[in-house]
């Protein structure tokens, strides 16, 4: 049976109000300026689980709050006129477990002001507290105050006392010892040598359990080739802490068998002391424990390289991957949609200088460009949508040859090529007469590369504006609404329909894109365009065909977001 912490819920706890926090199955990073709360956050998680069990080297799978962490008599008292209320929400199977983490002040014990898990209703409201408790007890026997049974480490950054600086316990370990017999100390030393290669030998080395006097925990250590216990760096000690955390868990599962249910991680500034590239190294190997070992890893982190690492798994895998990003240590509050580190540099410099790039859009031609614009004056006033910065071109090129220039260049994958409604069909094919009959059922489009836009419809961009404009010249509620929009010019059916009747119909009694370009040119096509942008035709019409508007907004949103993701890729 598998738990999983799947969201946090912060109404208050100190400065962090209204936080809905959604972390991954796996590596969760937490990220933001120094003050934030990201320690706060990842101990509240921690807070929710534990185990009975002693660690190898000493110390618990049930971290507590005061252990680490300081809230004063004056502090519970404050909070009180606005209590502290943090819910999370543990996924197993199919089912969840839900906890309340609140205060409790045990200073007449002399414990202290410590954070407790309670049972909580906050996620199924239409369930009673008592129900959920007992559902709770009943199939997981976890009771009210009661921690979800999942081994859990939580590693501060005391461990970053300096050796040299410290009181250093150490207790050299026999050959016979069974951590050593069994092969736990070789699991060591591979992980070890995978982030900073080549410093333990496999050969010739010395185990031992080392303890600082700077907190109740302490860890495994095999000596490097280069340097003792007290002589080692801080990020070879770090890194030795975290090596040793994760081998306190492979034992687990070596020993536990079928009956291991995996592991809560918490690293507070993971990279602290540790060069970017055995950074990267750290991550790969989270990565896989995380699979092996069944653990849900969560760390805080400022490192601009683990950053990146994390916003690629993001996107790939937003279940397992997730980053969280604070901004504002006085009032912090969760930056969304990160897809590319572009999008937090200018908070991580406090630097108001990184904006989104704009968008570049190639289109086939000046009427392209002005149907588009049209729709999205109309998106954006009827939906409220912001859309990145935008340029485009019009490039006087058929949609054939726009579309082939990605081909030339990769530059042309991270634009949008923005067609004609035309070009989604077969070439040669004159639907025109089939929209003005409505007999457009079956059309079917033709597969386009992803980063390429078409206007609504099958048309061509005067077949569509005939066709637009037939289906108001004869509606007597659009001419009626036009003197609401106090428009300069007296527009009138009368003059359209003189407009309209000048297009000749071709061999085959149809109306072909070509013989309506030579009517929709010049001084005709301006008073048509004028007409249609004074008179908000689109919106007027679009206000009847609510779907093929929805349809082209998705459009448009899905590849401006692809396109924006890889510009943003390219300046990394």
């Amino acid at each position: 049976m598998r738990f999983f912490a799947e969201e946090l819920f912060i109404e208050k706890f100190r400065k962090l109000n209204h936080l809905h926090i959604k972390l991954g199955k796996n590596i969760t990073v937490f990220s933001g300026i120094n003050g934030v709360g990201k320690s706060n956050i990842i101990f509240l998680i921690a807070m929710a689980f534990g185990t009975s069990g002693t660690r190898i080297a000493g110390g618990r799978f049930f971290p507590h709050f005061d252990d680490y962490f300081v809230i004063t008599e004056d502090e519970f008292n404050d909070q009180q006129q606005n209590k502290y209320q943090v819910y999370l929400k543990i996924s197993v199977n199919e089912d969840c477990i839900q906890k309340r983490l609140g205060l409790k002040n045990d200073s007449n014990q002399g414990r202290g002001v410590r954070v407790l898990p309670r049972a909580t209703n906050y996620f199924t409201p239409n369930l009673s507290l008592n129900e959920v408790i007992k559902k709770s007890k009943v199939t997981y026997n976890i009771g009210d105050s009661g921690r979800v049974p999942v081994p859990t480490i939580f590693i501060s950054l005391s461990r970053l006392f300096p050796m040299g600086e410290a009181e250093l316990d150490e207790q050299v370990l026999r050959d016979d010892n069974e951590i050593i017999r069994k092969g736990i100390i070789t699991k060591y030393i591979e992980w070890y040598n995978e982030v900073l290669p080549n410093s333990i030998s496999v050969k010739d080395c010395k185990t031992s359990k080392i303890k600082k006097n700077v907190n109740n925990s302490g860890r495994i250590h095999v000596e490097l080739v280069d340097s003792s216990a007290k002589t080692q760096s801080v990020g070879e000690d770090n890194l030795g802490t975290i090596i040793s955390a994760l081998i306190d868990f492979y034992y687990l599962q070596e020993k536990l068998g079928e009956e291991y249910n995996g592991g809560i991680l918490c690293i507070d500034e993971m990279d602290a002391s540790l060069h970017p590239s055995a950074q990267l190294r750290l991550f790969d190997l989270l990565d896989k424990v995380s699979e092996n070992l069944n653990l849900q890893i969560f760390f805080t982190s400022h490192s601009i390289t683990l950053l990146e690492k994390i916003i690629k798994k993001q996107n790939r895998n937003n279940e397992k991957f997730q980053l969280v990003y604070l901004l504002d240590p006085r009032i912090p509050r969760i930056k969304a949609n990160i897809s590319s580190v572009v999008d937090i540099k200018s908070d991580m410099f406090d630097d108001n200088s990184y904006f989104s790039p704009a968008i570049k859009i190639y289109c086939e031609d000046e009427e392209t460009k002005f149907i588009f614009e049209e729709l999205i004056k109309i998106i954006r006033q009827n939906y409220n949508l912001i859309f990145p910065e935008y340029e485009i071109f019009p490039m006087s090129l058929g949609h054939t040859q726009l579309e082939n220039l990605r081909n030339f260049d990769q530059y042309f994958k991270s634009v949008v090529m923005l067609v004609d409604g035309d070009s989604k069909r077969e070439k040669g094919q004159n639907v025109l007469d089939k929209y003005l009959k409505n007999e457009i059922e079956g059309l079917n489009s033709r597969t386009l590369q992803d980063n390429v836009l078409t206007l609504p419809t099958f048309l061509a961009p005067e077949s569509y504006l005939y066709y637009i404009l037939k289906m108001i010249l004869d509606d007597t509620r659009f001419w009626q609404q036009l003197e609401s929009l106090n428009l300069n010019k007296d527009y009138t059916s009368y003059r359209l329909q003189i407009i309209l009747d000048e297009v000749q119909l071709d061999d085959n009694c149809n109306i072909s894109n070509d013989n309506l370009k030579k009517v929709f040119h010049g001084e005709t096509l301006s008073s048509i365009k004028e007409f249609i942008r004074e008179a908000q035709v689109l919106n007027y019409y679009y206000k009847n065909h609510l779907e093929d508007l929805q349809e082209f907004q998705n459009d448009v949103q899905k590849i401006f977001n692809l396109v924006e993701k890889r510009v943003k890729a390219s300046l990394q």
